[in-house]
């Protein structure tokens, strides 16, 4: 089940958005909880081409996607890459159990170094990144 906002978000809400991509549905319904419960404003995908087609269609900047890497079709990569095209500000926090890429080869915003939490990873560890990615 994939959750998108319910209403548009007010200029001050949108630093708490969150972009979600992981196509195990436990995992992304995990992360989705933690997150909302801390405030953040959670839209989640099971897969890239969805994701993508809702960042295209957004006029807000979008401050972090968490993607997983493999993803089915397009891979988390990819769509960093496209993303961080239409959005450069856009921050990218990779999660994967293993990664056929380099930290180096996952830089895909000139704003920051590839940054990658690796499965399994607990709540703390989650939030302390996604807090510190946002500045919060």
């Amino acid at each position: 089940m994939d959750r998108k906002p319910q209403s548009p978000l007010q200029d001050k809400d949108v630093a708490r958005l969150v972009v979600l991509v992981e196509d195990e549905e436990s995992v992304r319904k995990y992360i989705w909880h933690l997150l909302t419960s801390q405030g953040y404003f959670v839209t989640s995908f099971s897969n890239a081409s969805d994701a993508l087609k809702w960042v295209v269609s957004i006029e807000c900047k979008v401050p972090l996607m968490i993607t997983d890497i493999r993803l089915p079709g397009m891979s988390g990569k990819e769509l960093a890459d496209e993303v961080c095209r239409l959005k450069p500000d856009t921050k990218i926090l990779f999660i994967t159990a293993s990664s056929p890429y380099s930290l180096e080869e996952l830089n895909p915003c000139s704003n920051q170094d590839g940054k990658l939490l690796g499965k399994p990873f607990s709540a703390p560890e989650l939030l302390e990144r996604v807090n510190k990615i946002c500045g919060f």
